[in-house]
């Protein structure tokens, strides 16, 4: 077909023109492109590092839900009354963290045996969330939140603890990498680890990392939140944290 065009020089400009054309595009594709992911994938591992550093820690106090028993309160992730729900209770420690044992239910699967990617991302957002509330007195919202899937997380390697820490914090923004590991012995959940007295043990680890959650919460001061999120105030964590205060102006997450 080329040679037959040939015979005409204008013919030939456009031929060659379309084939100039479809090599750039061809090129483009081919172009490796910088992935803003790149960024998420060295946080997660050197969350995997923290989290092998950090592990099997003992200690901590059982951190109350405030919440419960208020009106129009139906948490998918922490009411205890949700029978659909999560129903997650959390354990704050020393050094900053704050944990969950979890057992997972059937309704909870996605592949048979396996609990939901979707579920393990809820697990890790809402463990991020109780951090905010218990370590640093206030509340926030979720801005982003990435997701690794290290391998499935089983049924049978239940029950799961859930383990949240602050890494990182630029202005009115905290970051709070999560991570779901198996499995929580000697406990099935927070408030079963916790005694009348408040010694803990929140469940010792077998040391296989199912999922890395690098979460980033917009935070407001604690007088904002409790008039336009209804938080109930640091000291209603008992025993409460200091609160902290992000500075600058809250804007309205509405």
């Amino acid at each position: 077909m080329i040679s037959s065009c040939t015979g005409s020089s204008s013919t030939a400009s456009t031929v060659y023109g379309i084939f100039y054309i479809l090599s750039q595009h061809t090129r483009r594709y081919r172009t490796p492109q910088p992935s803003p992911m790149f960024a998420v994938t060295d946080m997660c591992a050197q969350a995997n590092t923290d989290y092998t550093e950090n592990m099997n820690h003992q200690g901590g106090r059982r951190v109350p839900n405030p919440y419960a028993g208020s009106e129009n309160y139906n948490c998918f992730g922490c009411a205890p009354h949700n029978k659909t729900g999560l129903r997650m209770e959390f354990v704050r420690h020393d050094d900053g963290s704050v944990t969950s044992d979890w057992e997972p239910r059937r309704e909870f699967e996605g592949f048979p045996g396996v609990v939901h990617g979707g579920i393990q991302a809820a697990l890790a957002d809402e463990t991020a969330a109780w951090m905010i509330h218990a370590v640093l007195g206030t509340a926030g919202v979720t801005k982003e939140l990435h997701t690794r899937y290290h391998k499935p997380a089983r049924f049978e390697d239940g029950p799961f603890h859930i383990e949240a820490r602050e890494t990182g914090r630029e202005g009115r923004e905290v970051e709070i990498t999560v991570t779901i590991s198996g499995r929580a012995q000697g406990a099935t959940n927070a408030l079963d680890a916790t005694s009348a007295q408040g010694a803990s043990n929140p469940g010792v680890t077998d040391g296989t990392l199912f999922t890395t959650a690098v979460c980033r919460f917009a935070i407001f001061s604690a007088d904002y939140a409790r008039k336009r999120l209804g938080f109930p105030g640091a000291e209603a964590f008992e025993p409460g944290p200091e609160a902290f205060d992000p500075g600058g102006e809250d804007v309205d997450p509405s």
